[in-house]
């Protein structure tokens, strides 16, 4: 695991720690559960109580101080490092999208990429659109068909019950 990912994974953990230890301990007792108070009784119950004061720990949460995370103390220049960013021209949408897909996997957030493209035609060196058109239109037609077809299949079946109900009725 890269070191910055460690630094980002125990500032996560410090934030999480913070929020479960100001949630536990620093919210004062009530009369009766949060659950049950209108919104009058929630009104009148924040008016009572007074936030200034240094609430008793009731659960130990220690989250960690800010100088634990950032050891090193540079007084003098850095190393200058080139960052690999330029993986492409990030001028361009597709240098942009290596670029963040990048941050993604280092960060481990999901990116998901498109499985259907726009075929490429190499006889006449472009892409085909016309191929892709009469696709979408094919795919259309086969919805609006399925569409049909189920709603056809509802009423045949609608028809048969009631077809059978009366039967067994006559008979």
């Amino acid at each position: 695991m890269p070191e910055h990912q460690k630094i980002w994974d125990q500032w996560k953990d410090k934030y999480y720690l913070e929020l479960l230890d100001k949630g536990l301990n620093s919210i004062p007792e009530t009369s009766k559960p949060f659950s049950r108070m209108n919104e009058e009784d929630m009104n009148n119950w924040l008016r009572a109580q007074d936030f200034t004061k240094v609430p008793t720990q009731k659960f130990k949460i220690k989250p960690p101080d800010n100088h634990t995370f950032c050891l090193r103390k540079q007084t003098g220049q850095t190393e200058t490092i080139i960052l690999p960013l330029s993986l492409e021209n990030n001028a361009t949408l597709t240098g942009t999208a290596e670029i963040l897909e990048e941050f993604g996997h280092e960060f481990g957030i999901p990116c998901t990429h498109v499985t259907s493209y726009l075929p490429y035609d190499n006889k006449k060196n472009k892409f085909d659109i016309n191929f892709m058109q009469n696709k979408r239109g094919k795919l259309c037609k086969c919805a609006c068909e399925c569409v049909f077809l189920n709603s056809c299949r509802f009423s045949l079946r609608d028809k048969q019950v009631l077809y059978c109900k009366v039967f067994f009725f006559l008979t």
